[in-house]
Parts: C-alpha cells; sequence; structure tokens
C-alpha cells in the first residue's frame, strides 16, 4: 500500500503548493500515463449512445451534486447485462463531449472486458497495483481521447476478498478521485459476487444496470435491497438494450 499512500501524498502536496497547476482545479498526474493503443472502437460505440449518457450524466450530477468528484460504481444483478459497455461509452461521452477528466477502472475480476471492448490488449492494471504493489501511474493508461484514462483488471490473480473493500483498494480509487472529475468503476454482479457490496458503500453512487427482456424483477429487486443494506447509495437502475415495438424516432416525439 506504500506506493499508492505515497501517491496520493505527493498529489495532495503538489496540490496545496501549487493552487494554479490545472484550469480545472485538478493536480496533473505524477507523470505521463503511457499510451494505450485503442479506443477508436469505444468511439463508434458511444456515439450511438451520445443522448442516453448524456441523460444519465444529468441525473448522476444532481443525485450527486455536493461532490466536485465523482466515484460511481456500475454493477448488475447477474451476467451479461451490460455494465461495461455503459460505463464505456459514459466515459467517453464525460471526456469528448464536457471535457470532463475520466479514469474508468476494470474492477470485473470474474470476467474482465473492458479492454477488449476498447481494443487495447492486456496490461497491467488494478489487480497489480492491489496485489503487488505496482506503482499506480505504471498501471493507469492514457488513450487516444483527450481526458480519458483506463485503469485495466491488470494480470495478479486476485480473489474477490482480496480485492473489495481493500484499504489498498480504497485509497487507489482516493488518488484517482484527486486527478479526475469521474472514476468509473465497472465490477461483477452483486448476486454471484456478494463481496461487490463491500466496495459499493465506498462509492459516492451505484448504478444497477439490467437488460430489457431477460432480468427477472424479482432478481433485480433483489440486487438492489443487498446493495442498500450494505450501506450503498444506489443512484437508479438503467434499462439496458431496450426494444422498441415502434420506430425510436416516433418515441421521442411523443
Amino acid at each position: 500500500m506504500s506506493r499508492i499512500h505515497d501517491a496520493l501524498q505527493k498529489a495532495r502536496r503538489e496540490r496545496r503548493s501549487r493552487p494554479d497547476i490545472d484550469d480545472s482545479g485538478r493536480p496533473p498526474l505524477p507523470r505521463q500515463p503511457q499510451q494505450a493503443v485503442g479506443d477508436e472502437s469505444l468511439a463508434a460505440l458511444a456515439e450511438r449512445f451520445v443522448q442516453e449518457c448524456t441523460t444519465l450524466r444529468s441525473a448522476i450530477e444532481v443525485a450527486l451534486a455536493d461532490r466536485r468528484s465523482k466515484i460511481v460504481m456500475f454493477t448488475a444483478s447477474v451476467r451479461r447485462e451490460g455494465c461495461t459497455t455503459l460505463l464505456a461509452s459514459l466515459g467517453y461521452v464525460l471526456a469528448s463531449q464536457a471535457g470532463m477528466r475520466v479514469a474508468l477502472v476494470d474492477a470485473n475480476i470474474k470476467y474482465p472486458g473492458l479492454g477488449s471492448l476498447m481494443g487495447i490488449g492486456s496490461h497491467a492494471g488494478l489487480t497489480d497495483v492491489v496485489g503487488r504493489d505496482l506503482d499506480p501511474v505504471s498501471a493507469l493508461r492514457s488513450t487516444s481521447t483527450s481526458n480519458l484514462h483506463v485503469l485495466l483488471c491488470g494480470n495478479t490473480p486476485l480473489v474477490s476478498s482480496e480485492l473489495f473493500g481493500s484499504p489498498k483498494t480504497r485509497a487507489l480509487l482516493e488518488w484517482l478521485r484527486e486527478h479526475h472529475d469521474y472514476v468509473l468503476v465497472d465490477t461483477p454482479a452483486v448476486m454471484p459476487v456478494p463481496e461487490v457490496v463491500v466496495q459499493a458503500k465506498d462509492a459516492d453512487g451505484v448504478v444497477l444496470v439490467v437488460r430489457a427482456n431477460k432480468t427477472d424483477r424479482s432478481v433485480l429487486e433483489k440486487a438492489r435491497d443487498v446493495l442498500r443494506e450494505g450501506g450503498a447509495n444506489v443512484l437508479g437502475v438503467v434499462l439496458n438494450r431496450r426494444r422498441f415495438v415502434i420506430p425510436e424516432f416516433i418515441y421521442r416525439r411523443l
């Protein structure tokens, strides 16, 4: 944990000594993250959901109006609900259209998918920082989208209990908060990996994603209740992959 703690303390010292260090008011990263090839596929994907992501951003801003920097966790009740796609699209829109500094974090140690979705392959990441004390800046990757950084899942094997709720994980997320407007965290589904709840209570808010016409309502409600009982701030539910029985553009005019 020492390197994470040292990096966090260094960033805070720089911010106090140089308050004008950044137009956004955020301290720069200790050094420029390594470039990760890719994210063109993400741009093409996100362009399809600009309106939805803008609406989601507005809802999060209202719900967390008292937070200057936001750590938002995305999870689901069961697998394959579309959390990774939604999180990545929102991050792209926030960075490219709103000029926000965004960090995408792949904490889905069961089924990591952020790297392949963005076309950036496999690199050191979250589990390497937490599991073997890797310098977090060495693991953080920049992208061809300005202000958008990615922390992939990593290559060090960890079990859920070693990652979620760990003091090292908390310190890392707070370090990312220091340098970003949004830290968006992709996690496993709640029902098969209940340890997620331990991490959820440390986030400013949790977005629960559900795939339309797939997940049983009772399962979704159980996941929501488990999160709330664990102390998580559930911001709401996003209905993913909804189908329109009439053309979508007509719905938008109703």
